[in-house]
């Protein structure tokens, strides 16, 4: 092959496409191919997402370098043949659909189940697959482009999850029936004499032999002396304003070993003597806080994987949607193209140019989105939210624009996945007011609390009715419906309050304890 022959790239794909001998296949000399077919080639090829096309009433099939890396032995002998016999033992699973896609109809799947052999191992792998009908000059389905995400570590790591939250409901439903039939421990202490004793359960908990009689100042003997003031200053407000003692601290037994104990005590008083005393019981709760601490751990764990997903199902629709809307505009033009080119060579050109301008702008927009499914993994906020709304201040909003930041609450409590899901949902409302409401001021606040974060991205300008912009323009799910689509993929919500002429109000909800709002 020449240099500089079609398809351009330097890619392994593009190089078997330019070379592969398509004179004896159904699509015929790679010259003759039709621009229809030769623009979703390009399209695929330049693309990061996994996909693959078939063409023709034969189903011959071409893919791109993602495609190949996924199939693994069956490349580069897939490239030209078609895809019932490069996968005979899969072809009942999506047979069907590639009809129904021919037939004109898009096909979208969740989570499909599809076996691949991997480093000479059958493995089982998910995806979410489309598949898109490609129409011709003629304006017939001649194809259809099959785009695949794979999910299988998602739908790897639910399945997980759910395992370990049954285990986790067995653990807790033992430990009750522990705990029902534990001896809690005893212990009076009369704060004006210091005349202290304990139950043997109580020595236990404490390090103890059980048979000692240790005085109020020698049960802190085993106590972790981080947590002696704390203890003396919860005594001293319970004597002092007879009420209740309770303090949660950590004892190391003899062997090393330190178990957490938690002591609850009452002030009585004595109608016939002046002396109150305090008299508590003790409890070990050390694996109470493990399951507490791994329920936390699986909670999460569970975020993350949600987190996750949502950012890369809002990318692969965006890919979707943004591919077919293009290549749409490109699809017409081209045909009108053929229509005027002997009648009106002057607006043929036009439309050819429009064709190849969409086109060029499709594959723009397909790198682009690709360049976000490689950063899924890696998108952290090292310094924390405050820090990145300031950068974002900075280096996003215009001179003209006032930005304020407000925080509220303990935001270390935020795992790190729904920290960065918010941001990039608040980042949007921020974008939006910059790019659209012709504002003089933004504000944004944050609330850690009660169990959920609560956001709020505010802005004096122009608003807009949210109801008329949905119904006039569906495709809003790149910028209001995707925020809302991150928040909901985490048991959150969002809402947008805005009129023409009053400005416009972004709020958000996430739940940071498991509740769904």
């Amino acid at each position: 092959m020449r240099p500089g022959g079609w398809p351009a790239g330097e890619g392994e794909m593009a190089l078997l496409v330019r070379t592969h001998d398509w004179a004896k296949t159904p699509l015929g000399p790679i010259d003759a191919w039709p621009q229809s077919l030769r623009t979703i080639v390009d399209l695929m090829l330049s693309s990061e997402a996994t996909m693959s096309l078939v063409w023709g009433g034969r189903a011959i099939q071409l893919y791109n370098d993602a495609y190949a890396r996924l199939i693994g032995p069956r490349h580069p002998n897939a490239l030209g043949r078609s895809p019932f016999e490069t996968f005979p033992e899969v072809r009942l699973l999506f047979e069907r659909h590639l009809a129904e896609a021919m037939a004109g109809r898009a096909v979208q799947l969740k989570d499909q189940f599809y076996p691949f052999v991997r480093n000479d191992v059958v493995e089982d792998a998910w995806f979410d697959i489309s598949y898109n009908p490609v129409r011709g000059e003629g304006g017939e389905v001649a194809g259809v482009l099959a785009i695949m995400t794979e999910t299988t570590e998602r739908v790897l790591a639910e399945r997980r999850r759910e395992l370990a939250e049954a285990e986790l409901r067995e653990r807790e439903g033992r430990y009750r029936l522990a705990v029902e039939a534990a001896d809690l421990g005893r212990w009076e202490l009369v704060p004006e004499t210091g005349e202290f004793c304990t139950s043997s359960t109580c020595n236990r908990h404490l390090g103890l032999p059980e048979d000692a009689q240790p005085t109020h100042e020698a049960h802190f003997k085993n106590i972790h002396s981080d947590d002696h003031a704390m203890i003396y200053e919860r005594l001293r407000r319970a004597v002092e304003e007879g009420g209740e003692f309770e303090a949660e601290y950590r004892v190391i037994h003899p062997g090393g070993e330190v178990r957490q104990i938690l002591s609850r005590a009452r002030v009585l008083h004595n109608p016939s003597s002046t002396r109150d005393r305090l008299t508590g019981i003790t409890l070990d709760v050390t694996e109470a806080r493990e399951l507490e601490e791994e329920r936390e751990r699986a909670r999460a764990r569970q975020l993350t994987a949600l987190a996750e997903a949502a950012e890369r199902e809002r990318v692969s629709r965006e890919l979707h949607d943004r591919v077919a809307h293009q290549m749409g505009v490109a699809h017409q033009s081209l045909e009108l193209f053929s229509v005027l080119s002997e009648s009106d060579p002057e607006r043929a050109a036009e439309k050819l140019a429009l064709a190849k301008q969409t086109t060029r702008r499709a594959l723009d927009q397909t790198r682009a989105l690709s360049a976000e499914l490689k950063r899924l993994q890696g998108e952290k906020l090292s310094d924390g939210l405050e820090s990145a709304f300031g950068k974002l201040a900075e280096s996003y909003v215009p001179d003209g624009i006032e930005m304020g930041v407000s925080f509220s609450g303990e935001q270390s409590q935020v795992p790190g996945p729904v920290e960065t899901q918010v941001y990039l949902t608040m980042r949007e409302a921020i974008r939006n007011a910059v790019r659209h409401s012709g504002c003089s001021r933004i504000g944004v606040s944050l609330e850690f609390g009660d169990g959920e974060l609560r956001g709020r991205v505010e802005d004096d300008g122009e608003g807009f009715d949210p109801r008329a912009v949905e119904e006039a323009t569906p495709s809003w799910g790149v910028g209001l419906r995707s925020m809302r689509e991150r928040l909901e993929m985490l048991g959150g919500s969002l809402r947008v309050e805005s009129e023409p002429g009053a400005g416009t109000k972004v709020e958000m909800r996430v739940p940071l304890d498991g509740r769904r709002l």
